[in-house]
């Protein structure tokens, strides 16, 4: 399949990795981190919850992002890397915040 006119395909890693295989892995990623996550709400506050979560998907990404660089043909712009860190401090407090909420939920 061709892209539509203005879009270039890249051919890096990931592209060979089946987008099901992909989903898989990522609905894995969120469900374990979910189990785990709820079963530590009631030990430590939400807040340490989130930064756990935090700090587990950036050492995941860390590696998974060194694997495919190792393998591509071609650095990062500095354009790429802002948007990386914008998009995990964007995630960080969201699911920060989100612990947060659930915390003061009536139970």
């Amino acid at each position: 399949m061709t892209p539509p006119a203005g879009v270039t395909q890249q051919g890096g890693s990931a592209s060979r990795i089946p987008a099901e295989a992909l989903f898989l892995i990522s609905a894995i990623a969120q469900y374990t981190g979910a189990t785990i996550a709820v079963r530590l709400f009631d030990r430590v506050e939400p807040a340490t919850v989130a930064w756990f979560r935090v700090i587990g998907a950036a050492v995941a990404l860390f590696i998974g992002a060194r694997v495919l660089r190792q393998r591509s043909s071609r650095p990062w712009t500095s354009s790429e890397v802002r948007s990386a860190a914008l998009l995990g401090i964007a995630t960080a407090f969201m699911n920060l915040f989100f612990f947060l909420a659930i915390d003061r939920l009536p139970f």
